[in-house]
């Protein structure tokens, strides 16, 4: 019999709200902003969404451009940023609060 292992995907309301609330990753535009969850930061299924430690703050305009893009990898290399490095970050700051 084969098993199938899922992990349990991290739902944190409070941490959203405080990244809502950061400016804008790429052009730095003031609250309130989304919570754009990384696709690309870790294994997910389709239709799911990453951990909520997985996110960034992104304007709507930011947000609906990443969208539209079909690498949302190639899509913050073409900006300079990395999101990962960030939420990794920010996530630990607001972890040991």
């Amino acid at each position: 019999m084969r098993t199938i292992f899922r992990s349990k995907k991290i739902r944190l309301p409070k941490y959203l709200k405080k990244v809502r609330v950061e400016p804008c990753l790429v052009c730095g535009s003031p609250e309130p902003n989304h919570a754009h969850h990384l696709r690309h930061s870790e294994k997910s299924g389709m239709g799911q969404k990453v951990s909520d430690n997985w996110v960034v703050p992104l304007c709507w305009e930011c947000h609906a451009s990443c969208h539209t893009r079909g690498r949302e990898d190639e899509w913050w290399a073409g900006h300079g940023i990395d999101p990962i490095g960030w939420a990794e970050n920010f996530y630990k700051l607001w972890e040991n609060k």
